[in-house]
């Protein structure tokens, strides 16, 4: 059998009652902060498809850069596609670099080689 010792049941009690009333400062916060914005839900609505954008191509641009990404560069549809020692951004470092040509009016892709496991 175990017996708490009281001044542990007694800082525990406190932890836990320290621990409500936290939360429920944290409630009344948001419930305050909530109320302050609702006049705004429109205005929040239509900023979302820009904010999400905005974070999607911020997101992206910090991946590329820590990867050493760099941009493709736009050619004609009538001429070839060339990717230059590209590698598989989940594959890392490890991944065999391959050069891949794609020409124009082919339109399959047969991958074969080191990284296809």
């Amino acid at each position: 059998m175990y017996i708490e010792p009281e001044d542990a049941v007694k800082a525990s009690n406190d932890l836990v009652q320290e621990e409500f009333n936290l939360q429920l400062a944290v409630r009344t916060i948001l419930r305050t902060l909530t109320a302050a914005l609702a006049p705004f839900a429109d205005t929040f609505a239509a900023a979302l498809p820009v904010m999400i954008t905005l974070d999607t191509t911020c997101a992206a641009s910090r991946w590329g850069i820590a990867h050493g990404c760099i941009y493709a560069m736009l050619c004609d549809e009538s001429q070839a596609l060339s990717i230059v020692q590209a590698r598989h951004p989940l594959l890392g470092e490890k991944a065999v670099p391959v050069d891949v040509r794609f020409m124009p009016g082919k339109r399959v892709l047969i991958i074969t080689g080191p990284n296809t496991g």
